[in-house]
């Protein structure tokens, strides 16, 4: 249940790269029965005062919990009562300067709820950090587990720990630990393109963008992601990148990359295309561009493969489940938008194919 205490602060111009310290009163209620409360900020768009649908801010982090008991009220921090544990950290296998290495830490929680920032982080013998990524807003409820998947770059060759940190105060989270060398940057790549990026139709019914192309390499490791240019029709103007799929190609190999990815400024009926960015270049083009052209999304398509069918009916009733299947759009989801992903809007899909 929301307690609504509005506390009006005008963030106009508030820029995320800095941290800003806003103090505020606020009236609490005398009449607030014994138990456990928490304050947590809730930031409103200035074009609504619907507190209620407002973004519960785990980017400010901390909450604070209030026990009320015999007419008082008690204050602490429920973060510092959580014990976390790293039970699994894997990375992949080409470990090279200035190269992205892919790392996947599981993380379990044995103590109270812990919302906050980790972040994945390479140290050297003294503890230094050498590398890092930062996970944002990390959500892990008393007995349950999270998996942070990132990728951790230096430029430092030699010797290090992997490790999970809690970013408030950079303390190694207990438990696996990972040693790691780190050797000189490989020869320079030198991949070709086997079979050209290709989407998985010309005419795309959403926003959602899947494909494949084939790679070989036959210089040094390639870790990383291949990126990707949308342009217009007849024009050389790029409007979006796109990533792929992490992947270690090394020398001699041949593999498939995926791409399943958004984009989100293009415009229904409008042509475009997409081509490979050249890896060993810069900005420059790789391989041939893919036309495709947006289309309006198809009712009920929930799996984002351009028609509805039976297979949607499945992608819903697995998310309903298990919370699983990528792609999967939500909204198309919520079939009978009453708000709630349920059977009840595989029961109006199923209608909807039968008819």
């Amino acid at each position: 249940n929301v307690l609504q205490v509005p506390v009006f602060k005008d963030l106009n111009g508030f820029s995320p790269r800095y941290n800003y310290g806003y103090p505020f009163s606020m009236p609490v209620p005398s009449s607030l029965a014994a138990g456990t409360y928490y304050i947590v900020p809730l930031i409103a768009p200035v074009e609504t005062t619907n507190y209620q649908k407002a973004d519960v801010s785990r980017a400010t982090a901390q909450r604070i919990k209030m026990e009320v008991k015999d007419g008082y009220a008690y204050f602490s921090y429920p973060d510092d009562a959580a014990t976390l544990q790293v039970t699994k950290l894997e990375h992949s296998d080409v470990l090279a300067a200035d190269r992205p290495i892919l790392v996947k830490a599981t993380i379990r929680n044995t103590g109270e709820e812990f919302v906050d920032n980790l972040c994945v982080a390479l140290l050297n013998s003294n503890g230094a950090i050498v590398g890092k990524s930062v996970a944002k807003n990390v959500d892990v409820q008393n007995g349950a587990e999270v998996v942070l998947e990132t990728t951790v770059t230096t430029l430092s060759t030699g010797n290090f720990k992997l490790a999970v940190l809690r970013v408030a105060d950079y303390s190694v989270v207990s438990g696996v630990q990972e040693s790691v060398t780190i050797g000189a940057t490989p020869a320079d790549i030198n991949m070709s393109i086997v079979s050209p990026l290709k989407l998985t139709g010309s005419v795309i019914p959403t926003t959602h963008l899947e494909g494949t192309t084939t790679i070989s390499n036959n210089g040094g490791a390639f870790a990383g992601r291949l990126e990707a240019f949308i342009l217009a029709e007849g024009s050389n103007s790029i409007l979006s990148r796109v990533f792929s799929e992490f992947v270690t190609i090394k020398k001699g190999e041949r593999k498939e990359v995926k791409f399943n990815t958004s984009f989100t400024r293009g415009e229904v009926g409008q042509a475009y295309r997409i081509v490979l960015r050249d890896p060993h270049s810069g900005n420059y083009v790789w391989g041939n561009f893919f036309n495709f052209t947006l289309a309006a999304p198809v009712r009920g398509d929930v799996n984002l493969d351009g028609v509805a069918d039976v297979s949607d009916v499945t992608a819903l009733i697995n998310y309903v489940l298990s919370g699983g299947g990528s792609p999967f759009d939500k909204t198309e989801a919520d079939f009978n938008g009453d708000g709630v992903i349920d059977v009840t809007d595989a029961t109006a899909i199923i209608n909807l194919v039968l008819n």
